[in-house]
Parts: structure tokens; sequence; C-alpha cells
């Protein structure tokens, strides 16, 4: 498991019409501490495992997740801090 994240599990239908196994990971954000709910499948789990292992750049590891959600992963601030930040006003 992805260190500071918890996951549930459950299932849903891919658009080929057969079931992809998902999960809901959690993600704390470092600066606001708000939980940020993630939904992935196993193998985007697996391949987020390899990034945290040093394995891969996450933008080739997981080119299918949103941009913001792999910074997530890289920074540990969530989309809202991250605009929040570095967004001009």
């Amino acid at each position: 498991m992805i260190k500071g994240c918890t996951q549930e599990s459950g299932s849903t239908a891919s658009s080929s019409g057969g079931k992809q196994e998902k999960m809901l990971l959690k993600v704390p954000c470092r600066f606001c501490g708000k939980d940020k709910v993630i939904e992935m499948t196993y193998d985007q789990y697996d391949r987020l495992g390899k990034f945290n292992n040093g394995e891969g750049h996450i933008q080739d590891l997981l080119p299918d997740l949103p941009k913001e959600i792999r910074e997530m992963f890289i920074s540990g601030m969530c989309p809202e801090c991250w605009k929040e930040l570095f967004c001009r006003k």
C-alpha cells in the first residue's frame, strides 16, 4: 500500500462491457490536510507502486491519470491547494 493512503475495493463496468476492478484511494493533502478520494484500477495502483519504488516517471507510468492527480502523488499537494498557491488571481 502507498504510504499515507487507504483503499476500498469495488468493481465497475468498463467501456468494453466487461468488469474492471477499481479501488478508491484516499490520499491526504500535505498542505490543507483534507483527503482526496481517487478512483483507480488495480493496474494503475500497481503502476503507482512502481513510481514510488523509483522504477519510472509518473507521466510515463500513469498517462491515463489527470496531470493534477499525478502532481498530487509527486508533491502531496491537492489540486485545490496547487491552484490557490500557483494560479494568478
